[in-house]
């Protein structure tokens, strides 16, 4: 219980620091932000198929485990954030906005 909170208290002070704001605020991160949600779900599908399969390939021709990973990690990250990307622009976004279009046509005069 000790650990959240200190978690807690470490989330409200980031909160309150107009420097840490800035950072957060910064193009990267609201790129990051903006991508997460479909990062979340599309990561586990390419480390489970595309990277293991350049794991695999790669560590038998060079048989060095560290470099092999190191690798797979350099070629990995930027394909999830450009899948990440694409899957955010053309299924997540969509998708949002055509539940708007549902709760606005067919709910929003029910929920008062």
């Amino acid at each position: 219980a000790v650990h959240l909170v200190g978690a807690t208290c470490v989330v409200i002070a980031l909160l309150l620091s107009p420097s840490i704001q800035r950072l957060f605020s910064g193009r990267l991160f609201v790129f990051l932000g903006d991508i997460s949600f479909s990062a979340y779900l599309i990561h586990p599908v390419i480390i489970c198929t595309l990277s293991c399969f350049l794991f695999m390939n790669i560590n038998t021709a060079l048989n060095h485990y560290n470099l092999t990973v190191g690798i797979v990690f350099v070629i990995t990250i930027p394909i999830v954030l450009l899948v990440s990307k694409a899957m955010t622009k053309f299924v997540d976004k969509p998708g949002i906005n055509f539940s708007k279009y549902l709760y606005n046509r067919y709910f929003k005069g029910e929920a008062n």
